[in-house]
């Protein structure tokens, strides 16, 4: 108890420059918020244990290395530190390396879900529901696109170690063909698992009575 006491005496307020956001088409979902974070737990915080509420200010010569990464539902990319009064080391919007749809309002929709230190390559790997892996180097902020899904990401995860990444897409295969007219899904689904190098493991398409079909997700949604 004593421990939730103390962190709830240091809050750090993030101001991010507003420039930093790409512009959203009206009439489109304009919803910026974080959806996930990650730390490098060899980053130095400086052992700061103010009682104050820090703003953080962007420093355009700030040299500390950023300790924290929030990720933004539409692809901004904050870098902070906790060990210098610089704060927000760098932002990088990852739109700018991946391939944006033809039609505005998918193109600004909010599709990014993961951001993930992997210690194996001394950045940061961030996932897009468009199907979008791109790495970001945790110094500077350049991001690389390191590949995509033509049929998306559903959902992707980390084992423990770093060294594993497990994703759940689709495939144009014809494994499972005959399957996806009766569960009512345009295309089957795919279970990867690929290395920290983004080799792919293993690749497999599950049977019908591994996932629940079209209509009973849809009846237990209504419940």
């Amino acid at each position: 108890m004593r421990n939730l006491v103390l962190l709830s005496e240091r809050r750090n307020a993030i101001t991010v420059p507003g420039d930093s956001f790409p512009s959203v088409p009206e009439g489109c979902d304009h919803d910026a918020s974080i959806c996930s974070m990650a730390r490098d737990p060899s980053a130095d915080d400086g052992g700061a244990d103010d009682h104050h509420h820090r703003h953080f200010h962007p420093d355009e010569g700030a040299t500390s290395t950023p300790s924290s990464f929030y990720l933004t539902r539409r692809g901004i990319l904050i870098a902070t530190s906790c060990a210098a009064s610089d704060g927000v080391c760098w932002t990088c919007n990852l739109n700018e390396v991946v391939s944006v749809p033809e039609d505005p309002a998918a193109a600004s929709s909010p599709c990014w879900f993961d951001v993930t230190y992997v210690d194996d390559l001394d950045a940061l790997v961030c996932l897009s529901r468009r199907g979008a892996i791109v790495t970001v180097e945790k110094r500077s902020g350049v991001a690389e696109l390191v590949g995509e899904f033509d049929n998306g990401i559903k959902a992707g995860c980390w084992s423990p170690d770093k060294e594993v990444l497990a994703l759940y897409t689709h495939t144009d295969s014809e494994e499972g063909q005959a399957d996806v007219q009766e569960r009512d899904i345009e295309k089957p689904p795919a279970l990867m698992t690929m290395n920290a190098q983004f080799e792919v493991l293993a690749e497999v398409v599950p049977e019908s009575n591994i996932l629940p079909s079209a209509s009973l997700v849809a009846d237990e949604a209504s419940v």
